[in-house]
């Protein structure tokens, strides 16, 4: 499995997708468009561009007459990666928001911007 900056970097919303597809994977043999774009709230033809793109880049395959989606090994992995920098950046979050020290306003001295902390 590559490292996940050796993979092609996917943007925000096309890494959404390709979330949705591994998690929804768990528990379907075969992911179709339309499930996709229900779990993500939008439209099936928003769906089916995102999966078109993810094709191209090899993260998924698509089966055309059963219009099923699978992940590739490629896929699977990127999505593991990025499953895995979430649950750390989530992991992160829990622990600054019980942390005494807290991230305040921003006030700009001499042009320069600077982030006040306070405790608490």
């Amino acid at each position: 499995m590559a490292p996940l900056h050796m993979m092609h970097e996917l943007s925000p919303a096309l890494a959404d997708y390709l979330g949705e597809l591994h998690r929804l994977s768990q528990t379907q043999e075969t992911v179709l468009s339309a499930d996709v774009a229900a779990a993500l709230g939008v439209s099936k033809a928003s769906a089916c561009r995102a999966t078109d793109s993810l094709w191209a880049f090899g993260y998924i395959q698509k089966q055309r007459y059963v219009k099923g989606i699978t992940l590739t090994a490629q896929g699977r992995a990127y999505a593991e990666a990025l499953a895995e920098r979430r649950a750390v950046i989530a992991a992160f979050l829990q622990k600054t928001e019980s942390s005494p020290l807290r991230v305040g306003s921003s006030t700009r001295q001499n042009n320069s911007a600077f982030t006040t902390f306070e405790t608490n």
